[in-house]
């Protein structure tokens, strides 16, 4: 064999090695779609807007609005979750209701203030504060909830 061959067969070889640890290393901070299951168990029409952690862009992510008929379920995707993430926030509203969190409770995972419209769909990156002045816009407490025994995995029942 002449040298070039031999040294583009070692290139190969030594690029195949280099491709096949870096695909056995484990990977930290992979980033993955969480799933949310909402279910609505009330006679009403409810509207819910979630919040969790976008770890692409290293911020809170908002997005409103899910529809959910009365007794009626919908399966949620969350892009670019964290693997190292535990939580999602949610707050809902109906016609006789409101589902939202206590900003003076004292817990280990505290609920959280953000900006939503009723009135439209939105998605926004970060605390939102450029909407405060906005006609339309209010601050709402968001309660947080749990994963439901698996990674990325969401359950909430609206009784």
């Amino acid at each position: 064999m002449r040298d070039w061959q031999r040294c583009l067969v070692r290139s190969f070889c030594g690029m195949f090695l280099i491709m096949a640890l870096l695909a056995a290393l484990p990977t930290q901070g992979v980033v993955a779609a969480a799933s949310l299951e909402l279910i609505n168990n009330k006679e009403e029409t409810l509207r819910v807007t979630y919040t969790a952690w976008d770890a692409v862009r290293n911020t809170d992510s908002t997005k409103g609005w899910v529809v959910l008929k009365p007794y009626s379920s919908a399966m949620v995707t969350i892009d670019h979750y964290g693997s190292w993430e535990q939580v999602l926030w949610l707050y809902a509203f109906s016609r006789s209701c409101v589902w939202q969190g206590d900003p003076t409770a004292n817990l280990s995972d505290p609920d959280r203030s953000f900006f939503v419209n009723p009135a439209m769909n939105f998605q926004y990156y970060g605390k939102g504060g450029q909407y405060a002045g906005q006609k339309g816009w209010e601050e709402v407490t968001f309660f947080s909830i749990a994963e439901n025994g698996a990674h990325g995995q969401f359950t909430y029942t609206f009784e």
